[in-house]
């Protein structure tokens, strides 16, 4: 009987640590996706900076444009 019952606590510590590495796993994908969306994120704010900068450039070109226009 007490085979069996410390083969029992020995199954059950084994499931354990099976289900301990499998949390661990998962914490370590979900640590990855987080830091790629953060890398992300950052890639998208740099383009939306270089989207407003060429913007501003663009804008001060046709105003360019057009003030050569009327003086024409």
């Amino acid at each position: 009987e007490q085979t069996a019952a410390t083969n029992e606590i020995s199954r059950n510590v084994a499931e354990a640590a099976r289900g301990t590495a499998e949390v661990t796993n998962n914490i370590s994908g979900v640590s990855q996706a987080a830091s790629d969306s953060g890398t992300a994120a950052n890639d998208m704010l740099a383009a939306a900076q270089g989207l407003t900068q060429e913007s501003v450039k663009l804008d001060e070109a046709a105003a360019a444009f057009l003030k050569r226009m009327r003086a024409m």
